[in-house]
């Protein structure tokens, strides 16, 4: 076979005619030269024309941020003289209803007619009206919420914590009238986090406190929008002009038009993708402003032009304020350095365009020839794959007109010969694999256990039919969508799975968690995940599989159990320390009885004169404390009797407050919330005892710092699980009593031993630390339950329920 010339000779023998193009050489470097120098004049040029402009645009700018930031500083001053005026206006009209009708009607007659006079009166586009309350907290007027009339407001405090009725009527006492700022209420919007400046006077005759507010937002609105009217009309230059909008993209004015509410510009994009706004909102973000490009038309064109703006942020309003001015004067005088240019060019180029001519034409010509004998080989190669993809064919090598295509000819033949031989083997390979999975899927359906797999070349997943069932779901998934994974998975343990996941593939370590999914029917199920990882010889992800299986009832099994050892541990301590506080209680009662006889006994033969008397009616004191002691113990023991008969829980209450009342510690105020008639079958002494405990805990709590002592009563009904959570003998109507103070609290390492017998909080010396395990003893000994919720530094609230009588 005659060997037959290479690519890469041919070429060789070829490039020698390329030297000519060393002609095209001069000239290119001679246009390049000339081109550099002309870039490098018009850069420092445009340079020094846009500096202009930049610093025409700031001098506006800053023209027009001192009067915006001149129209903000207003705003508090005509918010606070507004409603001081509207509450002037109040007040006069409170004179003189009080001055036509003092002596003729009560004091409470008159201030109801001020307060019905004042309570239509609305103003500032229906957001105005005014609040009346007289010294002690009582609200008297409340025009937006009416509700609330006749009620005690000094314990109304705002979301910063500030007790506004309290703050305002202080500042009508020492001040006679004053501003007071907060955050309340607004009438068609949500929440109390509304910021508002209220003015408030005093009306001495009738000690009342009249007043009104404004909100902010509405006086700074007012005082933007005049802003708006002013900027609008502002010029200077042919076509200077300024333009604002919001910080959320919301259009406000622009060239001479007030435009606030035609739309919202965030998605802005100039003909070259330049997001304007966006560009905007970042210059806008530096302190000092900063300059953007993008192109835009002019008025009555169509026509887009570079454009250069200068923005600032106004923080105080989430305002951006622009201005800007088209570079078009700028690119005239480029153009006509360019233009100069180009004639410089095309007389130098014209030399060499006829020698240029002759060597493309030869160039064209060989190759054409190479063209044609390499189209040649390779339409024949096309020719041979496209049949190699369903047929065993082959490519004659004696055809190819180089050397370097006879190669190619030889290894793809050899490349189909081998290629159709590993198909053969891979076939077998995957039939042998899917009668493999088959059994191993079908071995673990059986076992319970959900097998699911993703593909990261093809991006598909797969589920087992296991998978299927414990997530509730019928049909089969497969596919790229990973998300309808994610939809099975519980939402609160979402990122916790998530989490595991990320932090073993970073390990390229296999993970194991329990979470719990979410079926359609709404019922969650707790499963146990298992997966791996299969990495790439690169590293690269390649697939994941794992398992999942369902676990609830063992969960269940497992915390039914910890909750059964729980209480049964309760119990039994208490039960033990019941029968060993009875035992005690018992044998010291013999004791004190002897103790207390013979005191008596000797005290009978002293005369009333002897030192020795006295000390025996010390010893007869302390032994009758100690008898109070036994009979607690003997409570909590349950060895008392008990004489049961109807007892009204919210008479028993109202009764317990007018016997505390006079012991309550300095500060503290009760404050009694009977909701409805409470009957039980109870031993009233014992009630009373639990009553006594409770309010006396209540009030040594609130010693030091005073606050409200609240007591409520009122029925309830008690469903399934709360019951089972309360530990009572079945669901149903109860008596509900509770008892709250606003104390120090208590802190949560001491909740569950607060109702352990001798167990106090409080100062060695002080209390037995039997109140409440006594109090609890009556309640469980009664078929009820008494809980403890407190927080510290802000109460605490105990609560005992009672089987209710509904016969």
């Amino acid at each position: 076979m005659a060997e037959k010339p290479s690519i890469s000779t041919t070429l060789l023998r070829n490039m020698i005619l390329l030297a000519l193009v060393a002609l095209t050489a001069w000239s290119t470097l001679w246009a390049l030269g000339e081109y550099r120098s002309y870039l490098t004049d018009s850069q420092d040029l445009r340079e020094q024309l846009i500096q202009a402009q930049k610093d025409l645009l700031e001098s506006q700018m800053d023209q027009v941020m001192t009067l915006v930031a001149s129209k903000e500083k207003e705003t508090e001053g005509l918010l606070k003289e507004s409603i001081r005026q509207k509450v002037y206006e109040a007040c006069a009209v409170a004179e003189n209803v009080y001055k036509e009708n003092q002596g003729k009607r009560a004091d409470s007659e008159i201030v109801k007619m001020i307060t019905d006079a004042l309570r239509p009166i609305r103003f500032n586009q229906g957001r105005g009206y005014f609040f009346a309350f007289d010294l002690s907290g009582v609200e008297r007027l409340f025009a937006d919420r009416p509700e609330m009339e006749g009620k005690n407001m000094l314990d109304l405090a705002d979301p910063q914590g500030n007790f506004v009725v309290r703050d305002m009527i202080a500042i009508a006492e020492k001040q006679g009238e004053g501003f007071y700022p907060y955050r309340w209420t607004r009438p068609g919007k949500e929440g109390w986090n509304h910021a508002k400046i209220a003015f408030v006077r005093l009306f001495a005759p009738l000690s009342l406190v009249i007043g009104s507010g404004e909100y902010v937002d509405d006086v700074s609105a007012r005082v933007r929008d005049e802003a708006v009217a002013r900027l609008v009309s502002l010029r200077y230059g042919k076509e200077g002009y300024f333009f604002a909008s919001t910080i959320e993209g919301d259009t406000l004015f622009s060239n001479g038009r007030i435009t606030k509410g035609a739309g919202n510009l965030w998605d802005l994009t100039d003909p070259n993708g330049v997001k304007i706004f966006q560009e905007q909102l970042r210059a806008a973000s530096y302190p000092g402003g900063g300059f953007i490009r993008y192109s835009w038309p002019k008025i009555g064109s169509d026509v887009p032009i570079p454009k250069l703006a200068y923005v600032r942020g106004f923080p105080a309003w989430g305002w951006i304020i622009g201005t800007g001015t088209y570079l078009d004067s700028v690119d005239h005088v480029l153009d006509a350095r360019k233009r100069a240019l180009r004639r410089d060019l095309i007389s130098g180029l014209a030399k060499s365009a006829g020698l240029l001519l002759l060597l493309v034409l030869a160039i064209i010509l060989w190759a054409r020839l190479i063209s044609a004998k390499m189209k040649a080989s390779i339409s024949a190669f096309s020719s041979f794959f496209r049949k190699a993809a369903t047929e065993s064919v082959v490519i004659d090598p004696q055809k190819q007109h180089f050397s370097e295509f006879v190669d190619l000819a030889v290894s793809a033949n050899r490349m189909l010969t081998d290629r159709l031989s590993a198909e053969k083997s891979l076939r077998e390979s995957r039939e042998r694999l899917a009668k493999s999975e088959e059994a191993l899927l079908e071995a673990q359906h059986l076992a319970g256990v959900g097998n699911w797999s993703w593909e990261a070349g093809p991006d598909v997943l797969f589920w087992s039919r296991e998978i299927f069932r414990i997530c509730g779901l019928e049909g089969g998934v497969s596919g790229p969508d990973l998300e309808i994974f994610k939809k099975t998975v519980h939402p609160e343990d979402l990122s916790k799975l998530q989490d595991v996941f990320l932090r073993a593939l970073q390990a390229r370590e296999e993970y194991a968690l329990i979470h719990r999914i979410l079926r359609p029917d709404g019922t969650a199920r707790c499963v146990e995940h298992k997966g791996r990882f299969l990495f790439g010889p690169d590293g690269e992800l390649i697939r994941v599989w794992g398992t999942v299986q369902d676990i609830t009832e063992k969960k269940d099994l497992e915390r039914e159990r910890r909750e059964l050892d729980e209480r049964l541990s309760q119990v039994k301590k208490m039960e033990a320390m019941g029968t060993l506080a009875g035992g005690i209680a018992h044998d010291f009662n013999n004791i004190l009885g002897i103790i207390l006889g013979n005191t008596e006994l000797a005290m009978d033969d002293l005369p009333e004169e002897s030192l020795v008397r006295e000390s025996l009616r010390e010893v007869r004191t302390a032994s009758l404390r100690a008898r109070d002691v036994v009979r607690e113990l003997l409570r909590f023991s349950r060895k008392s009797e008990q004489v049961k008969k109807i007892v009204h829980l919210d008479e028993l209450v109202a009764e317990s407050l007018d016997a505390i009342r006079p012991h309550l510690p300095q500060g503290v105020r009760p404050v009694f919330e009977p909701f409805s008639s409470c009957p039980v079958m109870a031993d009233e002494s014992q009630i009373r005892q639990v009553l006594a405990n409770l309010l006396s805990n209540a009030a040594e709590a609130m010693e030091k710092s005073g606050g409200t002592l609240r007591v409520a009563a009122c029925m309830r009904e008690i469903g399934p699980e709360e019951a089972e959570s309360l530990r009572l003998v079945s669901p149903g109507s109860y008596a509900s009593l509770s008892v709250e103070d606003t104390g120090e609290g208590i802190s949560p390492e001491n909740w569950d031993r607060i109702f352990d017998p001798y167990f106090t909080t409080r100062v060695p010396g002080q209390g037995r630390g039997l109140g409440l395990a006594v109090a609890h003893g009556i309640v469980t000994a009664h078929h009820g339950a008494i809980t403890v919720k407190s927080e510290p530094g802000k109460g605490t609230v105990f609560t005992a329920v009672f089987p209710a009588l509904t016969k």
